[in-house]
């Protein structure tokens, strides 16, 4: 009989141990770096041919709703509660700039989805509870928000807000934070004591923003019987409101990198891979393609302008006109007659494609001034009186 009611009361014991324990919960939670530091995942999504642009995504964080626990589930302590914590945590930021690394499949453990032609950066942010001390183990909750970013083409996270239940426990050396579950939104429910967290609500590892970006195109082409299928042609870009010290690729496939000027005066220029931005949003660049060649510039964001020229100088010296046709998306616009085109105050919405096309014809006069080929006629028949008549003559003396 005493051996029974020793038994009962090692399973009593047992079932109520393992009530009161705090779950660190596989594929739920995340190891925290040493110092008590959680991170979480920040993903910016974008076109393949775009370059990651110069932004910093800045967070908050602070104390989240108590919750109470029940049977089944954990009580939970706000992030501030006075009589069980002391000190507040701090929260990092999640820069991007031109060399961030990319990658055009999802990685092993990153949630990020991908969608056709597109590639992604990531940035880990982190949340430093080295200030904070607890007094007793247990669930505690904090809020995090993302601010809203006003770059241009950036789209912000459809839910800026992220709940963060941290596990603290006694590791036999002392209170420490053992694991962290991050869920999407602001969640106010108790978790389970099982390994599942909060019943309904969405575990998640980060934030994922997306960055819309477009193409401009500059092609050239040339006509008219006089017009030099050889020539290079000058061409100034210049844009502003773009992102602020930012690099843009430049796609030169369909040209050349290194083009000779024609004429007496030669000299070589050197077509530019990419085109940075300074701290305004602005650059310029020069370009020198010929007929039949273009140049993309990539990854330009929607509110960017820009302005196009071609050398109007030369093309008055040498008596080429010239027209332009912008297509913006499938969109053709009617040609103009100008050496020079600029962006809509809206600036870039869609991929761009600016043709200059250059024209120079000559007409071969006509009348009393003889054409190449009747002089060579002339020419030939002269020739020809000249051979008759000397002989002819030889041969009389010859009889005579």
């Amino acid at each position: 009989m005493k051996g029974k009611r020793k038994l009962s009361t090692l399973l009593l014991v047992a079932v109520m141990t393992m009530m009161m324990a705090v779950p660190v919960c596989a594929a739920t939670t995340y190891t925290p770096v040493a110092g008590g530091s959680p991170t979480f995942k920040k993903y910016l999504v974008m076109d393949n041919n775009a370059n990651v642009p110069a932004v910093t995504f800045t967070y908050t964080i602070g104390a989240g709703a108590a919750a109470e626990g029940s049977a089944g589930t954990l009580a939970v302590y706000a992030g501030n509660d006075a009589n069980k914590v002391t000190g507040t945590p701090t929260i990092g930021t999640a820069p991007f700039a031109a060399n961030s690394t990319t990658y055009t499949t999802q990685q092993d453990g990153d949630s990020v989805t991908l969608g056709t032609n597109q590639k992604y950066a990531k940035s880990n942010v982190n949340v430093d509870f080295s200030g904070v001390t607890y007094k007793e183990p247990g669930v505690y909750r904090y809020v995090i928000s993302e601010a809203e970013s006003t770059v241009s083409g950036i789209t912000n996270d459809a839910e800026p807000v992220r709940t963060m239940d941290v596990y603290v426990e006694d590791d036999g050396t002392g209170l420490a934070i053992q694991g962290y579950v991050m869920y999407s939104g602001t969640v106010t429910a108790a978790p389970l004591k099982t390994n599942a967290g909060v019943d309904g609500a969405t575990k998640i590892d980060g934030y994922t923003n997306t960055y819309a970006s477009f193409n401009l195109e500059i092609s050239k082409a040339v006509s008219g019987n006089q017009a030099s299928k050889d020539e290079y042609f000058e061409f100034t870009v210049q844009l502003e409101d773009a992102l602020p010290s930012t690099t843009y690729a430049v796609n030169l496939e369909n040209a050349e990198a290194t083009t000779t000027t024609n004429g007496v005066n030669t000299s070589t220029h050197t077509n530019a891979a990419t085109i940075t931005t300074d701290a305004d949003g602005a650059a310029s660049a020069i370009f020198w393609i010929q007929g039949g060649q273009s140049i993309t510039i990539k990854g330009l964001t929607s509110g960017t302008k820009y302005t196009v020229s071609e050398n109007g100088t030369t093309m008055t010296n040498e008596g080429y006109t010239t027209s332009i046709v912008r297509t913006i998306g499938t969109d053709a616009e009617a040609a103009i007659d100008a050496t020079t085109i600029s962006s809509a105050t809206t600036g870039i919405t869609d991929n761009t494609a600016l043709a200059f096309t250059n024209t120079k014809e000559g007409v071969i006069p006509t009348g009393i001034i003889l054409s190449a080929a009747g002089l060579l006629v002339v020419a030939v028949i002269v020739v020809a009186g000249i051979v008759f008549f000397g002989v002819r003559s030889r041969r009389k003396y010859e009889e005579e």
